[in-house]
């Protein structure tokens, strides 16, 4: 709890995540803070991004990448689409994660590689929760 707090983490939040990881909170969050945008309910990318940034984590780092696209397919979906096309995804995320578009571009293939995306024949992302279009 102490670990979390001094990097300004509510005590909800601390709460929250020891309810969760127990005695390995401090190596998950400090290994990857994004996991918890990714399996805490409640906390989202902008949350994750903040507690990273202050643990120094670089801002073209893969996990950041991935959380933020994450975050913006999650974006689409709650404006009620069921996919994103490419083209508009690769735009919201650099929007969003402040970076160059080969580094979103990539992430976005490795996620597909991944299987944490889905590319299809026409040129959409869906999430693998969302299920083929076809």
């Amino acid at each position: 709890m102490l670990f979390l707090k001094s990097y300004n983490v509510s005590t909800t939040l601390a709460t929250k995540i020891f309810k969760q990881y127990g005695s390995q909170s401090i190596q998950t969050v400090t290994e990857n803070p994004y996991r918890l945008a990714d399996e805490l309910y409640g906390v989202g990318f902008k949350t994750a991004d903040d507690i990273a940034s202050k643990l120094g984590f670089e801002h073209e780092r893969y996990e950041r990448l991935r959380s933020g696209i994450l975050y913006s397919m999650n974006k689409f979906s709650e404006a009620g689409h069921c996919y994103a096309v490419i083209t508009k995804l690769v735009k919201v995320a650099v929007e969003l994660l402040e970076v160059q578009e080969t580094l979103i571009t990539d992430a976005i293939n490795t996620m597909t590689e991944n299987k944490d995306l889905i590319r299809e024949i026409f040129p959409c992302i869906i999430t693998p929760k969302s299920g083929s279009l076809w």
